[in-house]
């Protein structure tokens, strides 16, 4: 996996900062009642509740189809690292998009690890989206951004935001504070399946639980993201 590669020597015009400590006192169970912003621009929103059938999509696009041992409990899916994945199908996001979840992580959060992606090469992708040894990480093309360090079974709220126009720029946030921020490449959007646990064509499972996962066909912004809901793991 040449293409993946991390320089911890970011340039003076990044931003990184230390994540916040999430607040247990805050309201858990949001994202199974509560409203997402810039709904009319959801491409899509699994709360990933089914205990039963499909991963379904609250805004009715696409069903995600589950593939292999995805253990479900009623509030979160669960990877098991290995060869379970959901299929979330095509999704309509050309140069801008975003994404919001909450994540469990697993006993192992060394090497990487596929939350997300829409993958062909190097040179044909979209979302991608993984743990890379011991933090999240993000791609628009070879431009790489970075969380701060992350923890074994450990509950994080996460927003990728990516806009691939001229003079963009991809960000992570944890817990709703900008973590790390890059001027973006301009890449063409992959016309190939949204894959959930696992980069697209067999690689890189992840062995973590995601309570829910929504992305938008816009980049969203601060004040945009301070309202998405919180998950309940």
């Amino acid at each position: 996996m040449g293409e993946i590669s991390i320089n911890p020597k970011f340039n003076i015009h990044e931003t990184y900062k230390k994540v916040r400590i999430l607040n247990p006192y805050r309201n858990s169970g949001a994202p199974s009642g509560g409203v997402m912003p810039r709904s009319e621009n959801l491409i899509r929103f699994y709360k990933f509740n089914e205990t039963t059938g499909d991963a379904i999509d609250e805004i009715g696009t696409q069903n995600g189809v589950l593939y292999n041992t995805i253990v479900r409990d009623g509030s979160s899916y669960e990877g098991n690292g290995t060869n379970a994945y959901v299929d979330a199908g095509f999704t309509s996001e050309t140069t801008k998009y975003s994404i919001a979840t909450r994540i469990m992580t697993g006993a192992d959060v060394s090497g990487v690890k596929f939350i997300a992606s829409k993958y062909i090469n190097s040179s044909d992708r979209s979302v991608y989206f993984y743990i890379s040894s011991g933090r999240f990480a993000a791609q628009s093309g070879s431009v790489l951004v970075l969380s701060s360090g992350i923890t074994p079974n450990t509950a994080y709220e996460i927003v990728i935001t990516c806009n691939n126009e001229s003079l963009g720029t991809i960000k992570i946030y944890l817990t709703k504070a900008l973590e790390h921020s890059r001027n973006t490449e301009i890449i063409p959007a992959t016309n190939i399946p949204l894959n959930l646990f696992r980069r697209n064509y067999n690689a890189y499972y992840a062995n973590v639980k995601i309570d829910y996962f929504a992305m938008w066909d816009v980049e969203l912004t601060q004040a945009e993201i301070d309202t998405i809901p919180e998950g309940s793991l």
